[in-house]
């Protein structure tokens, strides 16, 4: 990023402009003026006066395909863990403009407070492509419903349909925009397991009672299959329709029990370490990845499994269950769930560690998830207690810096006292 100058700013001065020039997509903090003795800022305000993308919109630069972009700007005293200003916007296109007037109550803005140094103004930039935005809602309502597939090509199924009496069997396909209804299943049922693609999916376990039940569906209709070795209901799955892995879940007390599908039976393999209810997982068959979850309490416990066995591997930022999940073993995103209430935070894992990244539009709990970590799907779940039952989509869209295309210039303006 290149910029004018950091100007020496002097009182009684009004309206001083300062112009950066190619800003681009780098996050960190900049200087921008150094203020006098005894002086102080009245108000600030900035604009971009081009925003990402050639047309306005953010960008790929590869092929144009638009993605969300989420910036934050502030204002302050870099020495000082407050800034003065901030600025968030999820919509670049609509919100080229950001005016901050007398906002917040820092130590130096806003307030004739004296102080005997001269004090430098720094201006913070944090620009993430980590973003997820509302999509088409499904036709129906569902909490804790089965879902599988693609961000452009998935599939849910199942769950619960009101104030807990009415489970479902019913079927969408989403295709990247919206959902159209398909095949029930044979037997309703929420809380179930699910792996495979909007053409090959699988169903198993699940609530009313404790269910062993499986079901294949082939992109038009369900067909019974062999049952599992245990009958459970909150419990994790991932893979494809011929390789499936189910694990964790509850019959009357947390298991830890893990069970491999061929295709055509269920075999049992080694136990989780910790075993758990209302489990988020995902990956494959021999590499799948469990975390989250309850016994006893809210867990943020990860386990890897490699095709035999599972090791503990370190743990989410935040202890939660009922979270939905996407991705690889290696590549993760753990989203919504609930310790006490309804969360919106996501958090990515690299095959080493988690961290955090942001949040849903809509908080809740015993949501679906589809797809890969820098292409996910989330539809579904509970909020308000675990009572509303919702038919919110959300996308979720990560993109290199690299990848974008760049601001042109931003003005800030600085009224001095």
């Amino acid at each position: 990023m290149q910029k004018k100058n950091v100007i020496d700013l002097k009182t009684g001065l009004n309206k001083i402009s300062v112009t950066y020039e190619d800003f681009g997509y780098i996050s960190g903090i900049f200087p921008v003026a150094r203020l006098p003795v005894d002086s102080y800022i009245k108000n600030a305000s900035f604009k971009i006066q081009t925003p990402f993308g050639a047309t306005g919109g953010s960008a790929l630069a590869n092929n144009d395909q638009a993605i969300p972009i989420l910036y934050n700007f502030s204002l302050g005293y870099v020495g000082d863990s407050n800034y003065f200003i901030h600025s968030t916007a999820t919509d670049e296109e609509n919100q080229t403009d950001a005016n901050i007037v007398g906002a917040n109550t820092g130590s130096y803005f806003d307030a004739p407070v004296s102080f005997d140094t001269p004090l430098e103004l720094n201006l913070r930039v944090d620009v993430s492509t980590r973003v997820w935005q509302t999509s088409n809602d499904m036709n129906t309502p569902r909490g804790a419903p089965g879902g599988c597939g693609t961000q452009t090509a998935a599939l849910t199924f199942g769950g619960r349909n009101g104030t807990g009496v009415t489970y479902q069997a019913t079927t969408e396909e989403y295709d990247g925009t919206s959902w159209t209804a398909s095949n029930d299943m044979s037997v309703v049922r929420n809380t179930l397991g699910s792996a495979g693609t909007q053409i090959a999916a699988l169903a198993f376990g699940g609530y009313p009672t404790y269910l062993a039940t499986t079901e294949e569906y082939d992109g038009t209709s369900w067909t019974a299959a062999n049952d599992m070795s245990v009958a459970r209901r909150l419990l994790g799955g991932c893979g494809i329709q011929t390789a499936a892995l189910s694990f964790g879940g509850w019959n009357g007390s947390c298991l830890a029990t893990t069970e491999e599908y061929n295709g055509t039976s269920w075999t049992i393999s080694d136990d989780m370490i910790v075993a758990r209810r209302s489990i988020g997982g995902t990956g494959t068959q021999a590499a799948a990845l469990s975390f989250g979850g309850y016994d006893n309490a809210d867990s943020a416990v990860t386990e890897e499994y490699d095709g035999t066995s599972w090791v503990v591997a370190n743990n989410l930022n935040v202890a939660r269950r009922g979270a939905a999940s996407a991705g690889t073993q290696s590549a993760a995103l753990s989203f919504g769930g609930q310790n006490g209430t309804d969360f919106a935070s996501t958090e990515e894992y690299d095959g080493t560690s988690w961290t955090l990244s942001n949040n849903l539009n809509v908080a809740r709990h015993y949501l679906a998830g589809a797809g890969v970590q820098t292409s996910a799907l989330t539809f579904g779940g509970n909020n308000d207690g675990g009572i509303i039952d919702l038919v919110i989509t959300e996308e979720y869209n990560a993109a290199d810096f690299g990848a974008l295309t760049k601001f042109g210039s931003m003005v800030l303006n600085i009224t001095v006292y």
